[in-house]
């Protein structure tokens, strides 16, 4: 039935609307509800069905098609009368003066009366028709303490207490008005909320807590309380959103990731487990991001768990360091947690053996070369992402007067190791200092070593032997000894003992005795006729000439070499330079063994 208003009603005039009598205001220009000592008003319900058992003149907004309604007895019949329809785009309006341009359906809140009103055209006439100060929600904030901060309007759902409240100024103060009037049926307990409709539209049931929510059945639009938390949800049509949960604190990490990680670098995916919970009891939702954001160095998978999986690049180029922020959020506040991520293909620290190129054996009863010096680590730090590394070449051997030279250094990352002396000549009679020194000739002076690397070469005679040149592992003989070389120095660097760095032998003269034996660790032997060379790859000083039918050429030094090993967990296999010439050693089980044993260049890990 319609319910009609006078087009042009004046002050104080009266209208009967469902047994009760409404009072035109010129000062406000609203029909309002006429009070009485014995009438307490009518209640306003929100829920998606009609109200059971109301009475005459209760409002009830459907949460459902969104209309109002009011509860009307006409002496013969009792029916719910649509005030509103749901094509009005309704709002809510708090000020003391009615809100200009009012669309059908829309609510006020006179600030100065504390009165409720609702804007109802029907059809010939248009008012705002006073609610008799009935709560109704359009937005709310559910929490036991007043929110922080609000906005005029803000409606505010006391958790403790079960009443709504609307937050307003008058212009000196400001204050939350309490919306709910004792005509309003308010639950004493929060369990009287269960299947009930009420205040928050939709019907507000409680539960015990969060995993209590039923997950079907719902309807759009409905509520839900949880006891332990005392926090309200909505439901959206797939799943509970939490509107507020009063003081809400900040998720807080139980299992918390470390500050750095060392990616493998043979592409080995690791696992960073996190986790956290949230104080109210709010389930965490976890993500991640990362500095740079474009980082080559892991591909990294969310398990959507608190767990995190990376991955880490086998591409060299890749190598480099990152940061990963762990998130932890409880749909409101997020916790985070920032890793230092690093992928490494260099090793921290390396063994290494250097030796330098053995002398040249002398010329025609020439001393033997000395060998290279050797040098060598367990424990030497990379500080880089790669090293430098030179080779040296064995000395030449004497090939007719004095033109035998010294052997060439062997060069790692800065550290040297020096080549081995000359050996002497029959027309210079002095041997070279080196690394290990070149035998002498005649009454000449033995060449020095180097200490920590090798040792003196040996004494010549008269005119008729050379001495040995010295060895890494000794001095060079004197002529009365035999004149053999120095002996070298046995390494298992590579998981095989190998000597390395043996003196070459002084030559003789012919018909005068056994010419010296070259030094174990690649010394060449001298000779009544030409001088052995040394053992390239193994440093060994070349052995000096003889002399007989003809004055014959001293042997030339070896050349030298650098071994690098690493276990193979400590880093990844290096790239060498075009330049180098080297051997991937196999023979020591568990380590990356390098061989190089030619040319100048650099070992790079990225």
């Amino acid at each position: 039935m319609a319910i009609n208003f006078p087009n042009s009603p004046t002050d104080g005039q009266t209208v009967v609307l469902a047994n009760k009598t409404l009072v035109w205001s010129s000062a406000t220009g609203t029909w309002n509800v006429q009070s009485s000592a014995s009438s307490g008003g009518g209640s306003l319900s929100i829920s998606d069905t009609a109200p059971s058992s109301p009475s005459d003149g209760d409002m009830w907004f459907n949460s459902t098609s969104l209309n109002l309604y009011a509860y009307y007895d006409d002496g013969n019949s009792q029916q719910w009368i649509e005030l509103s329809s749901n094509d009005a785009q309704m709002g809510a309006t708090v000020s003391d003066t009615a809100p200009s341009s009012p669309a059908n359906g829309d609510f006020w809140f006179d600030s100065s009366t504390l009165t409720w009103y609702t804007y109802y055209d029907d059809g010939d006439s248009q008012q705002w028709l006073d609610l008799a100060g009935q709560a109704t929600t359009v937005q709310v904030t559910a929490s036991d303490t007043a929110p922080t901060s609000p906005s005029t309007g803000q409606l505010w759902f006391d958790t403790a207490n079960l009443n709504l409240f609307v937050y307003y100024s008058d212009g000196s103060s400001n204050q939350w008005v309490q919306m709910n009037s004792e005509a309003t049926a308010v639950p004493t307990d929060v369990s009287d909320l269960t299947d009930t409709t009420g205040l928050l539209g939709g019907g507000v049931n409680a539960y015990a807590n969060l995993a209590a929510f039923p997950s079907t059945g719902n309807t759009e639009g409905d509520f839900a309380f949880a006891q332990d938390t005392k926090a309200l949800y909505v439901w959206d049509g797939t799943e509970w959103d939490r509107i507020y949960s009063g003081s809400n604190e900040t998720p807080s990490w139980t299992t918390e990731p470390n500050s750095t990680y060392n990616l493998n670098f043979d592409g080995t995916a690791s696992t960073v487990t996190t986790s956290a919970n949230d104080p109210e009891g709010f389930p965490i939702t976890y993500s991640y991001d990362t500095n740079p954001s474009n980082q080559s160095q892991a591909t990294i998978v969310n398990n959507n768990d608190g767990s995190f999986t990376f991955t880490p690049s086998t591409n060299i180029t890749d190598a480099g360091t990152f940061t990963t922020r762990f998130k932890a959020s409880d749909g409101v506040h997020v916790s985070t947690k920032t890793s230092t991520f690093t992928l490494a293909f260099k090793p921290e620290t390396i063994e290494y053996l250097m030796v330098a190129g053995g002398g040249g054996g002398g010329w025609s009863r020439g001393g033997g070369g000395g060998a290279g010096g050797v040098l060598g680590s367990s424990s030497y730090s990379i500080t880089g992402t790669s090293i430098s590394v030179s080779v040296g070449a064995g000395g030449q051997g004497g090939i007719g007067a004095n033109n035998q030279a010294n052997g060439s250094n062997t060069t790692l990352d800065g550290v040297t190791a020096i080549g081995g002396g000359k050996g002497a000549s029959s027309n210079s009679t002095n041997g070279g200092n080196g690394g290990s020194g070149g035998g002498a000739v005649s009454n000449g002076t033995a060449g020095t070593g180097t200490a920590g690397q090798g040792n003196a070469g040996g004494l010549g005679d008269g005119s008729l032997r050379g001495g040995g040149g010295g060895g890494a592992g000794g001095v060079g003989q004197s002529h009365s000894q035999g004149a053999g070389g120095g002996p070298g120095v046995s390494s298992s660097i590579t998981g095989v003992a190998v000597t390395y760095a043996g003196g070459g032998g002084g030559g003789v003269q012919d018909g005068s005795g056994s010419p010296g034996a070259g030094g174990s660790g690649g010394g060449g032997a001298g000779g009544g006729s030409p001088g052995s060379n040394g053992t390239n790859g193994l440093g060994g000083g070349g052995g000096g000439g003889g002399r007989g039918n003809g004055e014959y050429n001293g042997g030339n030094g070896g050349s030298g070499v650098v071994i690098i090993a690493y276990p193979e967990t400590s880093g990844g296999a290096p790239v060498f330079d075009e330049a180098l010439t080297y051997t991937e050693i196999t023979t020591r089980a568990g380590y990356r063994v390098y061989q190089i044993t030619a040319g100048t260049g650099n070992i790079s890990w990225g």
